[in-house]
């Protein structure tokens, strides 16, 4: 596997899991991380767990994003390891591997994972009304996908996406849909802290797309209803961090919204939440959906790509129209008021976490996959 990497992030945490399962079901993995000079420090996050996990691994490091000697340096460790597939995840490193086949006439197996698109592009078009937009990010991902053997997205929305953009052609994508190790053991918590009688939750990072702002504005009818009883928990850092706590002093509600910063027991706050809400306007995925799903939090989302593939309305979440925050506001409250209706949520989230995402599977999937690409030569 192939992974251009910064530091220890959500495609770095993925590959860290992923990988040992795999070499459980017999498939050997060695990853090549790439990383640019200045991010020296950063990327001894990721290689120290990938060290302590035993994986295999080599290391380049480059001081421009596309050289010759790159390319010859990845031609290199693949030609000597002698790979039946080579598998990249995100632009860059589907790029360099392409040109790598192409340049060296390669017979090497190359697959890609879709995770997402950019994030520019989301923030400003979506990927409901799907509109192309000819940048580089475009570019280098439409280039890409001429080498590329077969693709998997980790979703409908993004397989659509890619598809209507003309970066790849239908018949050469797959979805796999994400998959996440439970930490629910199953015993109740009996023992949770709160920061108020009904605390609600959002977790992300602080960017435009992720729609903050909406719980925000909907924050003084909350409070208006429940006075101290409520609160809310942003948890993650961002561009925006700074703006979102002024517009809570601006709407008088800061000393009722909690901004967490990074948190390394995510698990734990959502799990201690009457509600998690998901509120971007669009996703990749969503995997903050499966997080919600196995703590045990009943979860709202707006009705957007891909959020609406993981929740079904009414019966494992609740679907609302994007941005109605009368909706939103009503919602919220009935979940509150009505424990029986959330324990009914639960109930079947947990039962699609375990039959339609669970880690597991989509393992399994990944490797049916790699056995669909090696039986096509």
């Amino acid at each position: 596997m192939v992974q251009k990497a910064k530091g220890f992030a959500g495609s770095e945490n993925y590959l860290l899991k992923i990988i040992p399962k795999l070499k459980e079901k017999g498939i050997e993995v060695e990853l090549l991380i790439i990383y640019e000079t200045r991010y020296q420090k950063e990327i001894k996050d990721f290689v120290k767990p990938v060290e302590e996990q035993g994986i295999p691994f080599h290391q380049l490091e480059i001081k421009r994003n596309l050289s010759y000697r790159l390319l010859k340096d990845i031609h290199e460790i693949i030609k000597k390891n002698q790979y039946d597939i080579v598998h990249s995840h995100l632009p860059h490193a589907d790029l360099w591997c392409g040109l790598v086949k192409f340049f060296f006439n390669s017979s090497f197996k190359l697959v890609s994972t879709k995770h997402s698109y950019d994030e520019s592009y989301a923030n400003e078009i979506g990927f409901i009304n799907i509109k192309k937009r000819y940048d580089r990010f475009y570019w280098v991902s439409w280039l890409a996908e001429k080498f590329i053997d077969r693709s998997f997205c980790v979703s409908e929305a993004l397989k659509r996406l890619f598809v209507e953009l003309n970066i790849c052609k239908k018949e050469k994508l797959d979805v796999i849909y994400h998959g996440i190790i439970s930490k629910n053991d199953g015993v109740p918590s009996i023992n949770k802290k709160h920061f108020a009688k009904h605390q609600l939750i959002m977790v992300g990072r602080l960017i435009d797309l992720k729609g903050h702002r909406f719980i925000l504005k909907i924050m003084p009818r909350l409070i208006e209803q429940y006075e101290t009883d409520i609160c809310l928990l942003i948890a993650g850092n961002g561009t925006i961090k700074t703006k979102l706590e002024q517009m809570a002093i601006d709407l008088k509600v800061e000393k009722q919204v909690h901004f967490l910063g990074f948190r390394s027991d995510v698990f734990d706050l959502i799990s201690q939440s009457d509600v998690s809400l998901c509120l971007s306007a669009s996703e990749g995925f969503g995997l903050v959906i499966l997080e919600s799903f196995d703590a045990q939090t009943p979860v709202i989302s707006f009705d957007v790509p891909a959020c609406n593939e993981i929740i079904e309305h009414q019966k494992n979440g609740i679907l609302i129209p994007p941005y109605d925050l009368n909706i939103l506001y009503q919602e919220i409250v009935a979940l509150i008021d009505h424990k029986t209706n959330a324990q009914q949520l639960i109930r079947k989230a947990r039962k699609d976490l375990q039959e339609k995402f669970s880690f597991n599977h989509m393992v399994d999937q990944t490797i049916q996959f790699y056995h669909k690409v090696i039986s096509n030569t």
